[in-house]
């Protein structure tokens, strides 16, 4: 009995690492940040593994300056928030993007994730 419940925890184990290398990536490069600017299909944007290592990297203060030469220029601008296109969620079938928003001093605010 003991043995069967460790096979399953070990079982369970390694497929909750896989998931979580998986939805890591690679970690994030400013270069392939970069290519994925304009991806059409959100199934293929690979900004997704990397945006939490991106809002790391973030923090209120930051020259847009900065922002941009980390990120490259944005997918679009609204409202005065840059905003990159991150692809499909890992935890549904709704798109994300990456929201940062200035002060009139172009100072980092916030960033944050749109579900749409």
């Amino acid at each position: 009995m003991l043995a069967a419940v460790l096979a399953v925890v070990v079982v369970l184990v390694v497929n909750l690492a896989s998931v979580v290398g998986t939805l890591g990536g690679p970690g994030f490069s400013p270069e392939a940040w970069r290519a994925e600017r304009g991806e059409e299909n959100p199934l293929e944007n690979d900004r997704i593994t990397m945006v939490s290592e991106v809002l790391d990297r973030l923090h209120p203060g930051m020259a847009r300056d900065e922002v941009l030469a980390l990120l490259g220029p944005p997918d679009s601008e609204r409202d005065g928030m840059l905003v990159y296109e991150t692809g499909v969620s890992p935890y549904g079938v709704d798109t994300e993007a990456l929201r940062i928003a200035f002060d009139d001093a172009g100072r980092l605010v916030t960033a944050d994730i749109e579900r749409r």
